[in-house]
């Protein structure tokens, strides 16, 4: 029954674009626009071929789909990759940042956090379910996740710099000036 709600769901999303650009002689990979059907496919794709890359700048301001978006963490997880966001990353954008091994954030740089949805789909208790379970193994405490879960679906939460460091969902902020300049 999850499987097919979640494929009538995926049936429904508009159609997500994304952008993916390497930068800084091969070691730098940009990500901007939105997570769609195949985002993971063509991230892995440019990972194959630039091998050398070690950093993703998670600019996707449009949030997505979060199938694709836990597939394209565990992707970056399981290379060992670290993410930056210089700009904003919001909605499943933030399950992607969080697969990183090392996760910075620009210094205004934003993260918004708001509870899980599909579209066409009401009952949405599995979902969120499997949401709380994975931020706990990614070690976010049941606080934060509270909050997360409390900002409804067509809403944004915006934790500050201080919260994300403490939380662990941030390994440092940063100037930016480490890695190549965003083109967001």
């Amino acid at each position: 029954m999850k499987a097919f709600l979640i494929k009538e769901s995926l049936d429904r999303v508009p159609l997500q674009k994304w952008d993916i650009k390497i930068a800084r002689g091969g070691t730098e990979l940009e990500l901007s626009g939105g997570i769609g059907n195949g985002f993971t496919s063509d991230l892995a794709h440019i990972l194959d071929v630039a091998p050398a890359i070690k950093l993703l700048h998670v600019n996707l301001e449009n949030g997505g789909l979060l199938v694709e978006a836990h597939s394209a963490g565990a992707l970056i997880h399981s290379r060992q990759l670290n993410t930056y966001v210089s700009s904003y990353c919001q909605s499943a954008c933030t399950i992607v940042f969080l697969g990183g091994r090392e996760r910075y954030l620009g210094t205004a740089a934003k993260l918004g956090f708001h509870s899980p949805s599909l579209p066409g789909v009401d009952d949405v208790s599995s979902l969120v379910s499997d949401e709380r379970q994975y931020l706990r193994t990614v070690g976010l405490s049941d606080s934060f996740i509270g909050q997360v879960f409390a900002t409804p679906k067509n809403k944004m939460w915006y934790p500050d710099n201080e919260q994300l460091l403490k939380e662990g969902v941030v390994t440092s902020v940063v100037s930016g000036d480490e890695f190549a300049l965003s083109s967001v």
